[in-house]
């Protein structure tokens, strides 16, 4: 499972920040980007605040920006030739599930140790064949 992030044309560096206030609790992201191609850098300042206390923290990202051309070439080199896309999934962004075989193929093996497993009974489960 991968979760789309952001294709190159999706990237807005224009956006800046969030505030949200939850009764005495304040909390604030405000971040800074610079695109170079299909990348982009992040500078994150993060504060929490609430009466008699203050919390601040910086992060730093560098994050791909894939267009769906680029998630194809990576499961096929991967192996990964069956996939399906739930567009609205997590945060709307969309998730790619892909796998080497298809789901039938994984269950029809799963149904035949299955078959065997109970064709066997409890003779393998006793070394003399006998039932308790």
């Amino acid at each position: 499972m991968v979760e789309r992030y952001f294709s190159p044309q999706q990237w807005d560096d224009s956006r800046v920040g969030v505030h949200v206030e939850v009764g005495a609790l304040t909390a604030s992201q405000y971040h800074a980007s610079r695109r170079h191609g299909p990348r982009a850098d992040l500078h994150v300042h993060y504060v929490l605040a609430e009466p008699g206390s203050v919390i601040a923290h910086d992060e730093h990202f560098r994050v791909g920006l894939f267009t769906e051309q680029d998630y194809a070439a990576a499961f096929d080199a991967a192996g990964l030739c069956h996939r399906t896309l739930l567009p609205d999934a997590l945060t709307g962004r969309g998730l790619h599930v892909a796998s080497r075989t298809p789901l039938t193929a994984r269950e029809d093996r799963r149904q035949g140790r299955r078959d065997a497993f109970a064709a066997a009974g409890d003779r393998s489960l006793h070394r003399s064949g006998e039932r308790p």
